[in-house]
């Protein structure tokens, strides 16, 4: 928040406390009704009459009385409605004659509303990245670092559209065995149905299939993500290629 400097109680009459405007929440979603705190002083000698106005960029937000004896002070609230996103709030104190006796200023983020059905299933957000192993590298050979940081950079890329993939196949995994689990009930609405011993095997072994294709994206899914099992295996799938091209090469020699 950045907040106005005061200025001298006995030319102003009315002022605000220190670093006092704020909201009644700490985190606040678009679409909340929240309150605008801030605390008025009047620390003249005579009484202070007047209103205080809280504006933003879009006009005025509201307005509420103020009256305060010598040396009084209170708390002063106004509701507010916010949209998304970064707002520049400016509070002010003005006397009888509307003139500005004092203004405050404060910055707020009002975070965005999520909308049901807007999220996908995928999230490769926990998707390691090879930062660490390139550092490590550095410390070795800057040259080869230097040299490899396009090649990480693409693997990285190729990880996380694999780990997208792997997480649909995820989630139609399991929508397969919840669907397969379903139709094994053998009871709908109350009304016992009759399987035959064929359709309960097929139903069986599509369970099983799903599972064990659940089971195997699963561990693909968690050998992608992690930078420390990947990397390893992949420099050992890489070499071992190698090896067999030597292999191949040597024999036809």
């Amino acid at each position: 928040m950045l907040f106005a400097t005061l200025f001298p109680a006995a030319a102003l009459g009315a002022t605000f406390a220190k670093q006092t405007l704020f909201l009644s929440k700490e985190s606040v979603t678009e679409g909340e009704t929240v309150l605008i705190h801030t605390i008025v002083s009047n620390e003249a000698t005579t009484s202070f009459a007047g209103k205080l106005e809280i504006t933003n960029k879009e006009g005025s937000i509201g307005t509420v009385p103020v009256a305060l004896a010598a040396g009084e002070a209170a708390a002063v609230s106004v509701s507010w409605k916010p949209l998304a996103g970064s707002h520049s709030i400016t509070a002010q104190l003005l006397d009888q004659a509307g003139e500005v006796v004092e203004k405050e200023s404060a910055t707020f983020t009002i975070r965005a509303q999520v909308v049901a059905g807007t999220t996908t299933e995928t999230a490769t957000t926990d998707v390691d990245s090879s930062e660490e192993i390139q550092q490590a590298l550095a410390n070795l050979s800057p040259a080869v670092a230097k040299t490899s940081e396009p090649v990480f950079s693409a693997i990285d890329s190729a990880r996380a559209q694999a780990a997208e993939v792997l997480d649909r196949g995820v989630a139609w995994s399991k929508k397969q065995i919840g669907n397969s689990a379903i139709k094994n009930q053998g009871t709908i609405l109350g009304t016992e149905t009759e399987k035959s011993t064929t359709d309960k095997i097929s139903g069986s072994a599509w369970t099983v299939v799903a599972t064990v294709v659940l089971y195997v994206l699963s561990i693909l899914r968690y050998l992608v993500s992690s930078a420390g099992i990947f990397y390893p295996l992949f420099a050992l799938l890489f070499f071992f290629m190698l090896w067999k091209l030597y292999r191949r090469f040597s024999r036809r020699r």
